[in-house]
């Protein structure tokens, strides 16, 4: 990517509050230019894990603020211990 259009594209993202998004959108750069990527699913990438970043945030927030004693997953529990 151009320096000019670079750090543009970097300050727009600044300004709009989604700087996150700029690491996602130079992975997503070298991958189109290496596949020929259409614009539409370039933006598709690019804003697909955005969401999926944002939301895993999300969780991890919602969970520490929970202030759970132990973290435990569905495969942690033991179906065997309730008959």
């Amino acid at each position: 990517m151009a320096n000019l259009e670079y750090q543009r594209l970097r300050g727009h993202l600044k300004s709009l509050k989604m700087s996150g998004l700029m690491e996602i959108v130079e992975e997503a750069v070298n991958l189109a230019s290496k596949q020929d990527t259409p614009y539409l699913e370039f933006l598709k990438v690019i804003f697909s894990e955005a969401v999926r970043r944002r939301e895993e945030r999300g969780l991890e927030r919602k969970l520490k603020q929970a202030s759970f004693p132990v973290a435990k997953t569905i495969e942690d529990f033991d179906f065997n211990f309730q008959p």
